[in-house]
């Protein structure tokens, strides 16, 4: 079996070497180590049509190997999973992002989002001049990344890399692997996963889609080097759990308790933080949260509940300044919102009277209104509305005041083809405004009436019509629902004692009523004009 190899630049580095610099809101590496690794690929894998075939990536063992020295520092593009970005709130995961990938391909769709980080490099030269693979120091620093090496019929012995993605930037070679409880499952899945690869001409140094250096990274100083290795996957994993909801009486606060989980093979120290909706940044609410390894913590919060619901995000590492491959289960809504208010004192009424207009019969002679009996219409009539509203009941205290906000009726609409001879049925709803005393009242007022009069020209039923077009008469007498709806506000005080005493606090509060009704429609007033 023919076997084509050709080196790749690799990074490795211990993923706590990944750091968050708060004045500049980027990330980046304060240590890693630049080495050559090897990628195999055999003969029949190359499909030279499509320029896509299969690869493996190892890392020879090298005692002879020595590390060039670093001459400066450089940005590198280190992969980021998808479904981290996806999950993302804050902008720093995303700062300097790239999608990696030649401009000057056709086929550069197969690139992977990265995050740019600046880290210690040498220069090109002397990073050309390094043996292949790592040395037995370097063996023992990354060992719990590498892994056990295994043996080629040659002797030599060879770290097996994994490649964190299914089709990732082709000049990647992910094989951040995470030490912990999980390791036997990556390891799994670097024994029978080979990544992509998409490039037919299998030899060379400095490798990058078939040129010895990236047309892009050719003129830096130090060089920037491609085919970099890394893998925000797996680094951190921190999960938020709690409630979602609490209750209470307006201005009281309550306390909740969520517990953060950490999945994490090293203890870290981070935040919890708190960000009410419409607001744009978390609130540190608790600093300095340490967790330790693969551990949990509880974390108690106070929420002072309002006179209306609010909602408040919790999360923890609030401004993702530790680098996680989902931040999905970092956070909890919660829902703040008052006990449900008490029915008002007394109940909402709504009466309705109708009488004809009134005027001259087919004789000339005036005829005066005529009331019909209340709850019932005929067409043309005019409908008079009293709604009574009650004045509310405090949540908690006395009441100090109280007013009418709104008030509105809603009944059928007329459907734009009735016509006299064609009585068809009403099609969707009319609402008006009601008249009321609209001024703040004493918490004596007992109740406030609010009114509104508007014609019955929606329906002839009942009436001895017959309808020519349908060949029908007009339907029976037939009940039709009138609804009132009406807001109060209202402002009150109440007493609370804590160890240093007791006060008064005064709040406002409103309330929404609906209150049904029905009209019965029985005939035609008109006849009588």
């Amino acid at each position: 079996m023919q076997y084509y190899i050709r080196q790749v630049p690799v990074v490795l580095y211990d993923r706590e070497a990944v750091k968050f610099d708060t004045e500049k809101s980027r990330y980046y590496l304060d240590s890693a180590t630049l080495v050559w690794g090897e990628l195999w690929s055999k003969d029949e894998w190359v499909k030279p049509d499509t320029r896509f075939g299969l690869n493996e990536l190892y890392i020879p063992y090298n005692p002879d190997m020595r590390l060039a020295a670093a001459s400066g520092k450089n940005m590198v593009a280190v992969p980021v999973d998808e479904k981290a970005l996806k999950t993302a709130e804050s902008r720093n995961l995303v700062t300097g992002l790239v999608r990696v990938h030649d401009s000057n391909m056709t086929w550069g769709g197969d690139a992977a989002p990265a995050v740019l980080m600046e880290m210690p490099v040498p220069s090109r030269e002397s990073f050309l001049q390094q043996g292949v693979g790592v040395n037995q120091s370097l063996a023992q620093k990354y060992g719990a990344w590498l892994g056990a090496p295994v043996t080629a019929s040659t002797g030599r012995q060879y770290y097996r890399a994994m490649n964190a993605y299914d089709h990732g930037a082709l000049y990647f070679y992910s094989m951040f692997l995470n030490p912990g409880p999980s390791q036997n499952v990556n390891y799994d899945i670097a024994a029978s996963i080979s990544p992509y690869y998409d490039e037919d001409n299998p030899s060379g140094r400095g490798f990058y889609r078939g040129r010895e250096w990236s047309v892009q990274l050719e003129n830096k100083d130090p060089g920037s080097v491609p085919g970099l290795i890394g893998s925000i996957t797996g680094w951190c994993n921190l999960k938020l759990t709690g409630p979602t909801e609490v209750t209470g009486t307006p201005g009281e606060e309550k306390e909740l308790t969520f517990e953060v989980t950490s999945e994490v093979r090293v203890d870290v120290t981070t935040q919890v933080g708190t960000k009410r909706e419409g607001q744009d940044r978390y609130q540190i609410a608790v600093d300095g949260l340490k967790l330790p390894a693969w551990g949990k913590a509880p974390v108690t919060l106070k929420f002072k509940v309002e006179d209306q619901p609010y909602t408040v995000r919790v999360k923890v590492n609030p401004n993702e300044t530790l680098l996680e491959d989902d931040y999905s289960d970092n956070y909890v809504d919660v829902t703040v919102k008052p006990l449900e208010l008490p029915l008002p004192s007394g109940d909402a009424e709504l009466t309705l009277y109708a009488h004809s207009r009134g005027g001259q019969d087919i004789r000339g002679n005036y005829v005066p209104p005529e009331d019909r009996p209340p709850g019932t219409a005929k067409y043309a009539d005019v409908i008079e509305a009293t709604l009574k509203i009650p004045k509310p009941t405090p949540p908690r205290g006395h009441l100090l005041w109280w007013r009418v906000e709104s008030a509105t009726i809603t009944y059928p609409r007329r459907n734009p083809d009735f016509t006299f001879g064609h009585p068809v049925e009403p099609v969707g709803t009319t609402t008006v405004d009601m008249k009321y005393s609209s001024g703040r009242l004493d918490p004596d007022t007992e109740s406030v009436k609010a009114t509104a009069e508007f014609e019955e020209d929606w329906s002839l039923a009942g009436a001895p019509i017959f309808d020519m077009l349908t060949n029908k008469m007009a339907p029976p007498p037939t009940e039709y629902a009138i609804t009132a709806e009406y807001t109060v506000e209202y402002e009150y005080e109440y007493t609370v004692c804590d160890e240093d005493g007791c006060y008064t606090v005064q709040a406002k509060g409103s309330d929404s009523r609906t209150v049904g009704g029905k009209l019965l429609v029985n005939g035609t007033g008109i006849n009588i004009l």
